[in-house]
């Protein structure tokens, strides 16, 4: 399917074939090692080796080995464990040295500094070897392996998160209050991989794997950044999503190729996609657990898929224990505990408030939230492992039995597997879990309204705001079809999201594309966006041209031709302030003028495109006159006129092209 789309900063239009769907990014920042930051680091060579530097402008190292990291405060202590002889810098040589034979001291490290002109300036130790620098920042590139030492003294392990497997993902190490900061830069779709990896069993059934990585490739979407106060995007824990980069799969892999950009959308917007390990045989509505989020797709509901698949847990905690996990986390607690009761639960059964009962009768109030968060850090997450729970009272403990694990919002891991294992598809288990919410790799779920006259028909999601657009647009594309002498067999339709953000989404176009037209549809950013940049009206005829000469070009006519026309003939000026400043191509090349125009990327890049093959029609123009360049438009350019354009550069005097005009291109046209 072609497009058209128009550059909301500067006159300028394209047609191209995008990879439809949601305008993700490339890549999402991540930072690992993110529940407990460690103090040392060593980072070994993977199957291609790697590449380290202290700066983005710096050169990259040599390949190498392994390095040691410490932090110290604020800095990078390293240790240079090299094979062979390597160079850094004007004439610094690090000689091999087996990792382990110098040992980093802080009083060793504090010596070594770094050198802005010279690289990386390594401390000589007495043998002459230099195997040891100081940096705020390592920027890392190529294949590597990370591992962490399991408490101090020990030897460097390999960290369950990160396995024995290679990393080929680019890799920021920095120091804060003593401890290494590593943040990667991870594509989606791989980390997509690594969170179905990560919180999937690998005997889960390739269904619900679907249905996971569509999950996770949703939230990823919804809740970027969700550490901004990091300057990440995520981190590598459930407080996030669970990364795994040892446990991947083909399996997993197919999932991911079978669900491929498939997001869930709600009213035009990637859908809150919260999920949980077990939810004890009925579903939490969001706004239980967090009141901001209720969603009408994330309501409460039973589960007989879970209830069939799991049984309950039954906890046992003794009273003073309770009482000092309690006031360790700052919470009230009365003199002497004597009792835990439960004052209230959420309409799915969960408790939602405890009173904690002391031996004189005095009392306090708590949230079961509270409970479970205090009872996990002191005494262990597994005892209370949601808040689906009764309490019995067994003197000097209390006894609490239950059903679940986790918060209960949205798809249950263990239901969603029982699905599958009977046979639901991961469209049944998505339906179920998120009814409501629409499967799509663009945004879905949007309330349009439709109004219409003679001449248009506008689809909005706000039609009182909207409406004004009616008349404008008729008297724009009567204007249009006057100005070009063509005329459209069906009515235009025009969609004006009701956000830049859902036009986005929905469009898969950056955010300076002012509108994309796919076929008779014109879609607009919000009104109020473009007229905060007063190009309503022109941006409404350049889609209208368009629509006009794409309803009449012919297949064989090269999209610059087609572009620039459309251009011209909407009275864009290749010499408007809009866009002076524009990259200008000297020569026409047909294909990296096409080029530029097909791709999205730069917009500086496609204004420049667009002016060129405007400007190449002005003359078209000048030389062949209007109508004769406008009859290529349905029987294609001729032959010689292409020729000598490929060839030369230039326009033929004539060459037996009807409607040529006597023109010497030698600097500056010479008119007769």
């Amino acid at each position: 399917m072609k497009f058209r789309i128009r550059v909301g900063l500067g006159l300028a239009a394209a047609l191209f074939i995008p990879a439809a769907g949601f305008a993700q990014p490339p890549a999402l920042t991540v930072r690992l090692f993110s529940v407990h930051a460690p103090e040392r680091l060593l980072l070994s060579a993977g199957s291609g080796g790697f590449h380290f530097k202290k700066c983005v402008a710096c050169k990259d190292s040599p390949k190498t080995a392994q390095l040691v990291l410490h932090a110290v405060e604020e800095h990078l202590a390293v240790s240079l464990a090299p094979h062979g002889a390597l160079t850094r810098g004007p004439g610094l040589a690090v000689a091999a040295n087996a990792l382990g034979q110098k040992k980093t001291t802080a009083r060793a490290t504090n010596r070594a500094h770094l050198s802005p002109s010279a690289g990386i300036r390594f401390e000589t130790p007495g043998d002459g070897a230099v195997t040891e620098f100081n940096s705020a920042v390592l920027q890392v590139t190529g294949s590597y392996r990370l591992a962490v030492p399991a408490a101090a003294g020990e030897q460097l392990s390999g960290s369950p998160m990160m396995g024995p497997g290679d990393l080929k993902f680019p890799l920021t190490l920095t120091a804060h209050q003593g401890r290494i900061i590593a943040t990667v830069k991870i594509p989606v779709e791989d980390y997509v991989q690594a969170t179905v990896a990560g919180e999937s069993l690998p005997s889960d059934p390739n269904e619900s794997l679907k249905a996971m990585a569509v999950v996770a490739r949703t939230f990823a979407a919804r809740f970027r950044p969700r550490h901004s106060a990091w300057h990440v995007d995520f981190c590598d824990s459930t407080h996030c999503q669970k990364l795994s980069f040892t446990k991947q799969s083909a399996r997993i892999q197919a999932a991911l190729q079978a669900t491929a950009g498939e997001m869930l959308w709600h009213q035009g917007r990637p859908a809150s996609t919260y999920y949980h390990q077990n939810c004890g045989g009925t579903v939490a509505a969001a706004g239980e657990v967090w009141p901001d989020e209720a969603r009408p797709y994330l309501h409460q509901h039973p589960d007989p898929y879970c209830l069939r698949a799991s049984g309950g847990w039954t906890t046992n905690i003794k009273k003073l224990d309770l009482q000092k996990a309690l006031l360790e986390s700052g919470i009230r607690v009365p003199r002497d505990l004597q009792s835990l009761a439960i004052a209230s639960k959420t309409p799915s059964g969960r408790v939602q408030h405890l009173r904690l009962v002391g031996a004189t009768g005095a009392s306090e109030e708590l949230q079961a939230s509270s409970l479970r968060f205090a009872v996990g850090r002191t005494l262990g997450w597994n005892l209370i492992k949601s808040d689906l729970y009764d309490i019995r009272d067994g003197g000097s403990e209390i006894y609490l039995q239950g059903r679940g694990s986790g918060h209960g919002v949205g798809l249950c891991q263990v239901g969603a597997t029982q699905m599958a294992k009977e046979g639901k598809t991961y469209r049944d288990i998505l339906n179920f879990y998120y009814a409501g919410a629409k499967l799509g790799v663009s945004a879905q779920g949007i309330d349009w309204q439709t109004l219409r006259n003679e001449r248009v028909e506008v689809l909005t999601t706000q039609p009182d705001r909207d409406s004004s657009l009616m008349d404008s647009a008729s008297r724009l594309l009567i204007d249009s079809e006057a100005r070009t002498g063509l005329h459209l067999k069906e009515r235009p339709q025009i969609k004006i999201y009701p956000t830049v953000e859902v036009f986005r989404d929905a469009t898969g176009e950056p955010g300076w594309v002012a509108a994309s037209t796919r076929g008779q549809i014109i879609r607009l950013q919000p009104l109020a966006t473009l007229r905060a940049r007063g190009i309503v009206e022109s941006t409404l005829r350049h889609e209208f041209v368009h629509q006009l000469v794409e309803a009449n070009a012919s297949a064989s006519l090269p999209l610059w031709f087609r572009e620039g026309l459309a251009g011209f003939l909407a009275g864009e000026n290749a010499g408007e302030p809009a866009l002076r400043g524009a990259k200008e191509l000297t020569k026409l090349d047909m294909a990296g003028i096409d080029e530029k125009i097909s791709h999205r990327g730069d917009a500086a890049a496609m204004r420049g495109a667009y002016t060129a093959a405007r400007r190449e029609i002005g003359e078209l123009v000048e030389i062949y006159g209007r109508s004769e360049v406008l009859s290529w438009l349905t029987r294609g350019i001729p032959v010689a006129v292409i020729a000598r354009i490929l060839n030369e550069g230039r326009h033929p005097r004539g060459d037996g092209v009807a409607g040529a005009k006597d023109v010497t291109r030698q600097g500056e046209r010479q008119h007769p």
